[in-house]
């Protein structure tokens, strides 16, 4: 939980407007979390799967500030 917080303060703080997990293992929907830790729901998201002992990749971004077209989820690569 602390990690959280501090992820939400940095958000919330300087206005990011982009955001990229690495190693994520959160044991519910990262849709869930990241509303959880940006407190909006103008946002979208994509996640390259985890492999192994890994955790996922993921990248988030508000829609009000970026318009999405398309993704590629490589093997080792999340493009939006």
């Amino acid at each position: 939980m602390l990690k959280r917080s501090r992820v939400r303060y940095f958000l919330k703080m300087y206005a990011i407007d982009i955001l990229l997990l690495q190693e994520t293992k959160v044991a519910f929907p990262i849709d869930s979390f990241l509303r959880s830790i940006w407190g909006s729901s103008l946002m979208g998201w994509s996640c390259l799967n985890s492999m192994g002992a890994t955790g996922e990749q993921c990248i988030g971004w508000r829609d009000n500030v970026f318009d999405y077209s398309s993704e590629l989820v490589g093997e080792f690569l999340i493009t939006v």
